[in-house]
């Protein structure tokens, strides 16, 4: 296939305007979040540490605070705390999310113009844009957002053989999200056994030299970057075993996070071509293109493998090198995005070759039909599809407790707050305090950590529903907790007898509780009340103690 050669102006021209197109449908589909300073994408709670400084009034051994901190990856961290020194921190979550978007467009593009030319970029970026929308994989500006970018600079890479600039990219994606630096890894790996060892070309000097090498180095900038962060002492435990999620009820399908059994990858594959757009594009291309629809450019065919490899790596060692969804929920519709662009390319120009010039217009025109009619019926499938997916402020949440998050920021010092875990998953985050508790950050993946947090949540569930003085005040002294958020609906019959209350193991030991009625808490005289709502009141614990010794 001859590929009509792109001058750098021209490509420059085109990379300007795929990134400008993508940043403006970024901007329409953010245009809620943007305009509202309280709606934001709900993971955000998970990195309170990336708050302004003149917002953050935690407290020094804030284990919540050190956990966000040691979750999230070393590029987060620096980049938004960066950021958030303008005093403007979740607006930057909501710019990021442009930026990584629009960076996810335009690295798309660059891949599919090096495979087969500005067509194929340009059918990329609609793909990319609008068949489906990819916008929900990028909302909040997380570093998981960077993995579709990064994965397709990899596919790049190794189309052109540009060994030596795996270095720098598998550090960095180590460094902004380790589990893609583990999947760009397996991308190299599979390449230099498909291509090197399977055609004996190991023997070579010249392979050692230009390819290995460096390969080698980046694997081990891999593990230097790895190790610091995970392999260092810290205080959260080990990481669970499969054997220890079989055991336990959270990782199944009765509880919060269900990771076991894993879902069959054909179902995953399934889910992400079962809709009646990716069949009829593979229909057309291997009707059009014959065998020539399987012979795809390289770099492609080992970002599928590797993701497959991943995935069965990831099951078998589940948080060891984290959930096996990750490694193929962006993964895939990037495969499909480039392989779609590349096949549409072909078609295109093979279309183009059979309409010479010798040929009268009609005729040239009947050879250009096909392809005409495939392109609008593939676009009308896609938008009838995916439509939905293009509606504006979809993963985003309004948190509008104005009320109360003001009532707890005009407590003086660094207090700790105790309040319902569903709550206090926005404390942090919109208040700046420290939380005993928060369902947003109760993870179960360390041990140390998960014994605590659970263990602090039965205790926040005892004193919620104690009608003994003397077990609040342990409580209160145990963790000490300063203040208290009381929501009353929790109190309620309707409630107490709902099916779910919150989520397994902590749900099954909720519901054994004594819950009778007039707990302690749900008494408070108005008159200590610091604040009240509907919802809501805030009382400080030295209130409440000083009402239980007059009682």
């Amino acid at each position: 296939m001859n590929i009509p050669p792109t001058t750098r102006r021209q490509l420059f021209a085109h990379c300007a305007l795929a990134m400008a197109l993508a940043m403006a449908v970024s901007v329409y589909l953010s245009w809620p979040a943007l305009v509202r300073a309280d709606r934001f994408h709900d993971n955000w709670r998970q990195a309170p540490q990336w708050l302004s400084p003149d917002k953050q009034h935690f407290q020094d051994d804030d284990l919540l605070l050190a956990y966000s901190q040691f979750n999230t990856s070393p590029f987060g961290n620096l980049l938004y705390k960066t950021l958030a020194r303008t005093g403007h921190d979740l607006v930057w979550g909501k710019v990021m999310t442009v930026v990584v978007f629009t960076l996810g467009a335009l690295t798309c593009f660059l891949a599919a113009h090096a495979m087969c030319g500005l067509p194929a970029g340009w059918v990329s970026v609609v793909l990319f844009l609008f068949l489906p929308s990819m916008h929900e994989h990028f909302v909040g500006g997380f570093m998981s957002a960077f993995s579709w970018p990064l994965l397709a600079l990899a596919v790049l890479l190794i189309y052109r053989q540009r060994w030596w600039w795996s270095i720098p990219l598998v550090a960095f994606s180590a460094f902004t999200y380790p589990m893609v630096g583990l999947h760009i890894g397996a991308m190299y790996f599979l390449d230099t056994i498909f291509h090197d060892v399977i055609n004996w070309r190991l023997n070579d000097k010249r392979v050692w030299r230009t390819k290995i090498l460096p390969l080698t180095l980046a694997a081990a900038s891999l593990l230097a970057v790895l190790g610091s962060k995970y392999f260092a002492e810290h205080d959260f435990g080990e990481l669970v075993t499969r054997a220890d999620m079989q055991d336990r009820i959270e990782f199944t399908n009765k509880g919060r996070y269900k990771i076991l059994p894993t879902t069959a990858l054909w179902k995953r594959f399934e889910r992400q071509w079962e809709n009646p757009f990716h069949f009829p594009m593979f229909v057309v291309a291997v009707l059009f293109l014959g065998r020539g629809a399987f012979r795809l450019p390289r770099g492609l065919y080992v970002l599928l493998f590797a993701s497959i490899l991943m995935y069965y790596l990831a099951d078998y060692f589940v948080m060891q090198l984290y959930l096996p969804s990750r490694y193929i929920r962006r993964s895939l519709p990037l495969f499909a995005c480039l392989v779609g662009a590349v096949w549409w390319a072909r078609i295109y120009f093979d279309a183009l070759r059979s309409t010479t010039a010798d040929r009268p217009p009609r005729s040239r025109a009947r050879r250009l039909l096909p392809l005409a009619v495939m392109t609008v019926v593939l676009t009308g499938l896609g938008v009838r599809e995916f439509g939905d997916d293009l509606d504006p402020g979809d993963d985003t949440h309004v948190y509008n407790r104005h009320g109360i998050y003001q009532a707890i920021r005009e407590q003086p010092g660094r207090p700790m707050i105790a309040a319902w875990p569903r709550l206090a998953s926005e404390l942090p985050i919109m208040t700046g305090r420290t939380v005993l508790i928060s369902k947003e950050m109760a993870h179960p993946w360390w041990t140390d950590y998960w014994q605590e947090i659970s263990e602090r949540t039965q205790e926040y569930w005892r004193a919620y529903y104690t009608l003994d003085p003397a077990e609040l005040k342990r409580i209160i002294d145990k963790y000490d907790i300063d203040y208290w958020v009381i929501e009353p609906r929790y109190y309620r019959r309707e409630y107490v007898n709902r099916r779910k209350i919150h989520y397994q193991p902590l749900d099954s030991w909720l519901k054994r509780l004594p819950r009778p009625r007039g707990a302690l808490l749900s008494r408070v005289p108005a008159d200590l009340r610091l604040y009240e709502d509907e919802d809501h009141y805030l009382v400080a614990s030295a209130d409440i103690l000083r009402w239980l010794e007059t009682r």
